[in-house]
């Protein structure tokens, strides 16, 4: 993946499959699941820079996980590659500011306050890793509310998760079990819970092989 505004350089390459399907999906809102070294936390990174190419300054994204300290290698991970398209890292902010002036900022999100802080907030792409370690999905529904755009930036949420977990079951059912097979468009209304205004909202549910099967075991 090269940035506009600099040299074209290939500092990362999705992997043919969930990694390049996840670049290239449309959908609102896309639930990536894998086990362990599939390639998905590589794969939202891959999708930041894909999305901060195309929309400079205008795209503003957040990288979410329950505690700030299990994001610590997925932020080493963006430091191996994102300086090599001229992105400074804010070590005070916790964000990366791409030479096109796209920002991307990484957080914690333990409960409902904490999803309360990102309240005024313009995003266009929030990436929540490891989804299942939420026991309750109503702070990321909180973080949901905040993509939106004054530019006409495509907004959109990308998650990941393994089986298992405190969520598995809610991740089950809003995910897997209307489309055991994954990649089937589903449709449902979503309640802002600032505003509490309704929308119709896409969303889609990508996987490896392996994340299915142990799924169906469960």
């Amino acid at each position: 993946m090269a940035d506009n505004n600099t040299e074209q350089r290939i500092v990362w390459r999705p992997n043919p499959g969930p990694q390049t399907d996840l670049l290239e999906c449309p959908v609102f809102e896309v639930f990536y699941g894998g086990a362990r070294g599939g390639g998905k936390s590589d794969g939202m990174l891959g999708e930041w820079l894909s999305h901060s190419a195309l929309y400079g300054q205008h795209a503003i994204g957040l990288v979410v996980r329950r505690e700030l300290t299990q994001l610590r290698e997925l932020i080493e991970r963006s430091k191996q590659f994102f300086p090599q398209l001229g992105a400074e890292w804010n070590v005070v902010e916790k964000s990366w500011k791409m030479r096109n002036g796209a920002r991307l900022t990484f957080a914690y999100l333990n409960n409902d306050s904490d999803a309360d802080r990102f309240q005024g907030w313009s995003l266009t792409r929030v990436y929540v890793d490891e989804m299942g370690t939420f026991p309750d999905p109503a702070p990321i529904f909180k973080l949901m509310a905040t993509l939106r755009s004054a530019h006409s930036v495509p907004c959109g949420f990308r998650g990941t998760g393994n089986p298992g977990g405190p969520g598995h079951g809610w991740l089950k059912q809003r995910y897997i079990d209307p489309a055991p097979l994954g990649y089937k468009l589903l449709q449902s209304d979503f309640t802002n819970p600032f505003t509490g205004g309704k929308i119709v909202r896409d969303r889609v549910f990508h996987s490896l092989p392996n994340y299915r099967q142990q799924v169906s075991r469960r």
